[in-house]
């Protein structure tokens, strides 16, 4: 029978953490991209039974704090994310830019991590992201007023009247988020080293509608890596919130994919 899931803080970081029905349970992290926190798949939790599952806030994002030093690096993301594991191996599957930070990880970390995804991956370097695309992240990222930004993103994802609605601490929190937006944003492209000759299985999704250049980078990198490919159908960015069982399978592949490499 699986536990409660249990909440703490380390090192500043909001981790969330449901042990398995047993000790010989494996465990899978869940790592969440941009302008999002770990409450969106901790609703995961019920559909993955057979699992210790551990999610958490990246700096920056949701309850967790950002780091006084500034802006923070993907591969220093990939480093919390090391952290957050206590030596105990896993399979990492990483939303959007958390595919990135798990992809990252799994580069440097081979021995810990047996198999990693990413669902979405952001891949700026490759021609598929188109100039224009290339060019709204960049603006995105050197955008003068973070908070404002922060403020702007959540008022396109909840509507104004939800925004509006929110208690002014919650809106102050997610302003915030603006700063971190930009800083994963601004090192997209830092991270291209770790999709080369993968050292563990690697298993990249996407949405069947997801938009064309996050469709067609994917197929490229998962043939050149090469890595498993997982199509979600009908399913877009946020699959993790709109099609949560067809999500859940995309984990399953990624165990599936650490076990058929004896990992």
């Amino acid at each position: 029978m699986t536990q409660p899931a249990v909440e703490r803080y380390e090192d500043g970081i909001r981790i969330v953490e449901r042990p398995g029905p047993d000790r010989d349970s494996p465990l899978v992290v869940l790592v969440h991209g941009v302008l999002d926190s770990a409450r969106s798949l901790e609703r995961l939790f019920d559909l993955l039974p057979e699992f210790h599952v551990l999610t958490y806030d990246r700096r920056g994002f949701g309850r967790s704090q950002f780091p006084a030093d500034g802006a923070r690096s993907l591969d220093a993301h990939a480093d919390d994310l090391i952290a957050v594991l206590h030596g105990r191996p896993t399979v990492v599957v990483g939303h959007s830019m958390g595919g990135n930070v798990a992809i990252c990880a799994a580069r440097r970390n081979p021995d810990l991590i047996r198999a990693a995804s990413g669902y979405e991956v952001h891949a700026p370097w490759l021609p598929e992201w188109s100039a224009e695309t290339q060019a709204n992240v960049l603006a995105i990222a050197a955008d003068t007023d973070p908070k404002g930004l922060g403020e702007a993103s959540y008022r396109r994802v909840l509507g104004d009247e939800k925004w509006t609605a929110l208690p002014d601490q919650d809106k102050q929190r997610l302003r915030a988020e603006g700063l971190a937006y930009q800083s994963d944003l601004g090192t997209g492209w830092q991270t291209e080293y770790a999709f080369h000759q993968p050292a563990v299985p690697i298993v990249l999704g996407c949405g069947q509608r997801s938009l064309d250049f996050f469709v067609a980078a994917t197929q490229v990198l998962a043939s050149n890596m090469p890595a498993g490919y997982y199509e979600i159908a009908n399913a877009k960015h946020a699959a993790h919130i709109t099609h949560q069982r067809d999500y859940v399978g995309f984990v399953h592949a990624t165990v599936d994919a650490a076990l058929a490499a004896g990992r």
